[in-house]
């Protein structure tokens, strides 16, 4: 959560005076984006890569530990603090899951869906989640992650972010989806076969990526799987 009037300047901070630390740390940013939200304050959101928790911890420990951070976020801030408030989420690619342009840089806007799932259905979710990410890029959406929520609240719930040309697009492909005969049909039969939907409800946040920081198709990883 990012101070009213302030969201050019987290960006610039990211752009300008922390690459170089996080380089000495190897602190890997995948992407940066702005949140939209109704709310009086903006959002900024960035996603990092870690091999393993052990690795995140010590990349942040040496960063926070690092002399030059006081000074980059006294430089940044100015009379007062740029950043409020932060959320922490940790996400697991899922196993199976392979972007279809890993190595595209992607603008537009990007739409990040969490989304309730089945609990004990693990299998059958990721199967309709890839079914899912098929007719999305059918319709011209770019699905840059699916991943498994490892933490927050009422758990389980997995995460997708596609890349979209424009709102427009986004939403219209959106209604058309919904309205698929296909889309009913896995409804009716997971319903019939679990006694309740694989995919229930979900949140969508829409972001705008960091002109100067598009993120690759599939935000870098060398292997969903090996992540």
């Amino acid at each position: 959560t990012i101070a009213p009037g302030r969201i050019a300047d987290i960006h610039s901070r990211f752009r300008e005076l922390l690459p170089p630390l996080f380089k000495r740390h190897g602190i890997e940013i995948r992407g940066r984006w702005t949140a939209r939200t109704r709310n009086e304050n903006p959002s900024f959101v960035y996603l990092v890569a870690y091999r393993d928790l052990a690795q995140r911890e010590e990349q942040w420990r040496d960063f926070y530990g690092d002399p030059d951070w006081p000074i980059v976020r006294a430089q940044s801030n100015g009379a007062t603090d740029i950043v409020q408030a932060i959320d922490i989420t940790f996400l697991r690619p899922c196993a199976g899951w392979q972007p279809s342009a890993p190595d595209t840089l992607t603008g537009g806007v990007h739409e990040l869906v969490l989304t309730s799932v089945a609990n004990g259905l693990a299998s059958a979710v990721n199967e309709e989640q890839f079914a899912l990410a098929r007719q999305l890029q059918l319709h011209g959406g770019k699905v840059l992650l699916i991943a498994d929520l490892v933490t927050g609240v009422s758990l389980p719930k997995t995460a997708m972010l596609i890349a979209w040309a424009d709102d427009e697009h986004c939403l219209s492909s959106r209604r058309a989806i919904a309205a698929e005969p296909t889309r009913q049909f896995a409804l009716a039969d997971h319903i019939k076969r679990f006694g309740r939907p694989l995919l229930a409800a979900s949140v969508t946040f829409f972001l705008d990526p960091a002109d100067d920081a598009l993120p690759q198709g599939w935000l870098g990883f060398v292997s969903a799987q090996s992540m």
